[in-house]
Order: C-alpha cells, then sequence, then structure tokens
C-alpha cells in the first residue's frame, strides 16, 4: 500500500474513533452499550425492560415494570424496592392481599388492608376468617362451628361465660362469680369444695378425707343432721362415753348404747364412769318412782323423772299413733281450752267447737265462731267467721223473715243481677233493673218500677207498654213467621230475639189471632204452627218450646222480645 493511503487510513482511525459497541464508553440512553451498561434503549421511560439507568428492569429495583401485560414473565403488580414480605409489596413484586398467606405488618389496626393474620386459605372457622380477621373464644362473637356455646368478649373467668366459651356451671374449675363458693373441677365429694360448688363445712353430711386428724378442720364423721345425740356429734367428733352428751340412738343392747353420760369420772353420782344409770332409768323401780322403762327417752309413757306420762305434763308423748288411748297431738302443760292446745292434748282446729281466743283477728287460725259442724250454709262458715250478706255462702237455715235469712248469695257488689246486694233473689216488681240478661233469656226486664201499677211505663212483666210491634199476649210480643219452613230464632231475629217464656204455652190462640180463617186442630208441637196443606192453626203443647223449630207446610207462631 501506498505510504499516502497509509497515512489517510490512520487520520480517520484517529477522527472517528473504533466502531459503535466495540469498547466505546459513551454515556446512558444514547442507544450505545458502555462498558458499565446492560441496557441502553435510547428512550427515558423508566417503566419498561431497560431502566433510565440503563440497568435491566428486575423485582426489587423500586421502579415499578408497566410494559408487560399481566402473565407475562417479568411483570410487576408493584415494586418498593425492598425484600421486606410483610408490606404492602410483596418481595415477588406482587400486591400483598389478604389470603395470600404472608401476614401484612406495616398498618395498624383500623387502616384499609390491616391483616391480624392471613393462614393462605378458604378455611374460614380456623380461626382466621377469609378477611384475615382473628376469631375465637373472647371475641364476642358465638362461633359454634368452633365449639364455642356462649363468648362474652372479656377475659372474666368468673361470670357467666367462662374463658373457655362454655357456660359457666358447677365442675368446670371456675368460682362462678355470686353463684359458687368454690369450684375445683373434680368430681371428689369429700375435699374442701362439695360437688355442689358449696365449701365443705361440718354438719354437710361429706365426710371430709383430705385432712389429716390434726388438721382444725378434720372430721371424724359428719352425718349431716344436728343431732347432738346420735355416733355422729355437732362438732364432727364421733360420740363416747364421757364426752357430757347422752346418746340415744342405739337399742340397749347394742355396742355404744349410754343409759346416761354425765361427762365427770365419778362412780358417786346416778351416772357411772360407763355411762350406766345408778339411779331413775335404771330399769328398776325403786321408790319415789311411778315406773322406770331404762331409758332416756322423754316423750314415751314414763317420762325421764320416771313418773307416767299424762296429757297437761308440758311433754309431748311421741310413742302412739292417733288412735290409740293416750295419744298426743300436742301438749302445752295447761288446761286452757281456747288455746292451740286443748285441754285433752289435741290442736286446735277449725271446727272444733271451741272459739280459739289467744290469735289476734287476721292472724291464721283466728276464730269468731265455731259451731263444731262442716255445715257451710249456717250462721258459722267453716272458716269459723260468721255468716254474712255478701261472703258468698247461702244461708240455708233461717226461714223466710227471720232476720239473717238470705234467698241468695253471689259473693259480689253488683245489684243488677239474679242477686241483689240485699241477698234477695232478683224479680220482676223489686225496683231493680236486671241487667245481666239478653232480652231473649228467662228473667230478662226491660224495665223494674217497683210498682204493681200495670199501666204505667213500665208494666207487672217488667216491659215497656209500646214497644211491642206484633201482637201483646201472654206477656209476649207476638208474630207469624211471613213465609213457611222458618223457625221462631229467625223470625224473631229483628224483634229482640226469641222469648222463650212467653211461647210456652197450651192452644191455638196465637194461630187463630193472625189465621182466623183456618181450621181448629190440636195440640200438636211445642211451637204453634199454622199449616198451609191442611189449613188448620194447630196449638203448642206447653212444652219447653223449641226455638229452631220448622216445618215446610207452617207459618211457626212466636212470641219476640219486642
Amino acid at each position: 500500500m501506498p505510504r499516502s493511503l497509509l497515512f489517510l487510513s490512520a487520520l480517520f482511525l484517529i477522527q472517528c474513533g473504533p466502531p459503535a459497541g466495540v469498547g466505546a464508553v459513551g454515556r446512558c440512553g444514547d442507544r450505545l452499550m458502555g462498558s458499565q451498561e446492560e441496557c441502553d434503549d435510547g428512550n427515558s421511560d423508566d417503566a419498561d425492560g431497560c431502566t433510565n439507568a440503563c440497568q435491566n428492569s428486575r423485582c426489587g429495583d423500586g421502579v415499578l415494570r408497566s410494559d408487560l401485560p399481566m402473565g407475562v414473565r417479568g411483570a410487576e403488580l408493584c415494586d418498593d424496592g425492598n425484600d421486606f414480605d410483610g408490606d404492602g409489596c410483596l418481595a415477588d413484586c406482587n400486591v400483598a392481599s389478604c389470603g395470600d398467606g404472608i401476614l401484612r405488618t406495616d398498618l395498624a389496626e383500623g387502616e384499609p388492608g390491616y391483616e391480624a393474620c392471613d393462614d393462605g386459605n378458604s378455611e374460614p372457622w380456623d380461626g382466621c376468617t377469609n378477611s384475615c380477621i382473628l376469631v375465637g373464644c373472647g371475641d364476642g362473637e358465638v362461633q359454634s362451628q368452633m365449639g364455642e356455646v356462649c363468648d362474652d368478649g372479656n377475659d372474666v373467668d368468673t361470670d357467666d361465660c367462662t374463658n373457655r366459651c362454655r357456660p359457666a356451671g358447677c365442675g368446670d374449675g371456675s368460682v362462678w362469680r355470686d353463684r359458687e363458693a368454690c369450684d375445683d373441677g373434680n368430681r371428689d365429694q369429700f375435699d374442701a369444695c362439695l360437688n355442689t360448688c358449696t365449701l365443705a363445712a361440718c354438719g354437710d353430711g361429706a365426710q371430709r378425707r383430705d385432712l389429716s386428724d390434726d388438721d382444725p378442720q378434720y372430721e371424724a364423721c359428719d352425718d349431716g343432721n344436728f343431732e347432738e345425740d346420735d355416733a355422729c356429734l355437732n362438732g364432727c367428733t364421733l360420740a363416747r362415753c364421757g364426752d357430757g352428751i347422752h346418746r340415744r340412738d342405739l337399742h340397749p343392747a347394742s355396742e355404744g348404747y349410754e343409759e346416761c353420760d354425765d361427762g365427770n369420772d365419778s362412780d358417786d353420782d346416778d351416772c357411772s364412769t360407763n355411762c350406766e344409770s345408778l339411779g331413775c332409768g335404771n330399769g328398776l323401780l325403786n321408790e319415789g318412782e311411778a315406773c322406770d322403762d331404762g331409758n332416756i327417752e322423754d316423750s314415751d309413757a314414763c317420762r325421764n323423772d320416771c313418773q307416767l306420762a299424762l296429757c297437761g305434763d308440758g311433754v309431748l308423748r311421741r310413742d302412739l299413733v292417733e288412735g290409740d288411748e293416750g295419744f298426743e297431738a300436742c301438749d302445752d302443760g295447761n288446761l286452757t281450752e281456747t288455746d292451740a292446745c286443748s285441754s285433752q292434748c289435741a290442736m286446735a282446729i277449725c271446727g272444733d267447737a271451741i272459739v280459739r281466743l289467744d290469735i289476734a283477728e287476721g292472724d291464721p287460725g283466728f276464730e269468731v265462731c265455731d259451731d263444731g259442724n262442716r255445715n257451710d250454709d249456717d250462721g258459722c262458715l267453716n272458716s269459723c267467721y260468721e255468716a254474712g250478706c255478701g261472703d258468698g255462702v247461702h244461708r240455708q237455715d233461717l226461714e223466710p223473715g227471720a232476720d239473717g235469712f238470705e234467698g241468695c248469695d253471689d259473693g259480689n257488689e253488683i245489684n243488677t243481677d239474679a242477686c241483689l246486694n240485699s241477698c234477695a233473689s232478683a224479680r220482676c216488681g223489686d225496683g231493680v233493673q236486671r241487667a245481666d240478661l239478653e232480652p231473649q233469656q228467662d228473667g230478662y226486664e226491660a224495665c223494674d218500677d217497683g210498682n204493681q201499677a200495670d199501666d204505667d211505663d213500665c208494666n207487672n212483666q217488667c216491659r215497656v207498654p209500646g214497644q211491642c210491634a206484633g201482637w201483646e199476649w201472654n206477656n209476649g210480643c207476638w208474630y207469624t213467621a211471613p213465609q213457611v219452613n222458618m223457625s221462631c230464632t229467625q223470625v224473631c231475629a229483628a224483634h229482640g230475639g226469641f222469648d222463650a217464656v212467653a211461647t210456652r204455652h197450651t192452644g191455638n190462640n196465637v194461630g187463630r189471632h193472625f189465621w182466623p180463617n183456618k181450621a181448629n186442630g190440636n195440640n200438636w208441637t211445642t211451637i204453634e204452627c199454622s199449616s198451609t196443606d191442611n189449613n188448620t192453626n194447630w196449638g203448642a203443647t206447653g212444652a219447653v218450646p223449641q226455638a229452631a223449630w220448622r216445618h215446610a207446610r207452617c207459618y211457626a207462631n212466636c212470641a219476640c222480645n219486642n
């Protein structure tokens, strides 16, 4: 090559430099890859595959890549530039969400997106709901699927709902406030807490077995009663001869039987150190004794002072049953006949023919009278109060006109019913209009002026003259049916109802009034019938009229109330 060409070539290389991409330094964004660049796309879009720092886009670089559709490798929903999984953007550049199995810890409770838990499954009853809310005993919501029966939302273990979300109850190991004195959660009846959740105590009938005999609360026995004279004393110690308490629960032939127990170690008195009686009560009849049955029972035929039991001695006999000679229902030690216990040792009761005088009026057992019978309709009621008008008991031991005679007694203060407040039976003409009956009922009064004038505004049948639009006869207001096959109930529906009292009669007077051209017939049924088939007025029989009676060929003749 000529020298001139070599010189030109060298000059070109000095002025233009090496070809692009071959070790050139350049700058980021000039589309030329420099030695410190991973890429150079020559644009200013920081969210594509090549960042504005000419580095390949990657999850965690703090730049959200948005040039790829979701599902394509490298696509990002977020990019917070850290690898912390507990914030709103996961380390894989996916947005944190409830159910992704990663617990967000960057939010305070109440903020949108806050998670109390995130177990990554769709099971709502495993303690973490599908809304990432912790559920469990104590959250105030009853989760029956999780075995909760109650949930009061507190941590108080002594209220109606325990901290195990079960209703409080004896034996659950938690002391139920104001209901249980204790609760040890076991079924041991013989420790400090009974199975009824009450504190063990001497006298409760359950002998404690959890204490040594030197413990102050140790129980040698516990029979649950307040009998001091049996095998177990009221201090829950075993009875023994010499303890000063006379044991009375054993037969004389039984081991441990005591005739007496004076609690001393002397044999020079009436009771030996072996608890044997040395006087009255030894079973031997000694001078000055009316009896000696050898026991210490004061309520049998022989008292503990060795005198025969008597009504009035103030000691109630308990060895007899009612009906036995000498039986006592009571014994108050006096001979007063008018107190709670008679001189015959019988309990005072209403009906014993003795008026009690030891009780104030108003107190239980008070008596005004006592005639000794069970007749409630005489002058003394079975409650031992004097009979009086208005007490609801009809007195029947007096003749009319006698002081206190009662025609009735309904026990109320209503003067317009069947029984007046004077205990006289209501009747038409007594001056009191009855208000307890309907017009169709027997005894109904439209008025009652209390006089015998039959020509005034209220007649002697207690009806108002002129109110009847029909034919007045037999103290009734009569109508004949407008058509055949009608009952008296139907006929009287528009006339105040059926009057059974006035309708009851014998004969065909009404038929002859309404149908004078029909023949006279016999008395046939309880309602007068004016027939169409044989043109006859058939009479009533005088029996109780049947309001519903009707006949296909008869006009029924009926008495109505107006």
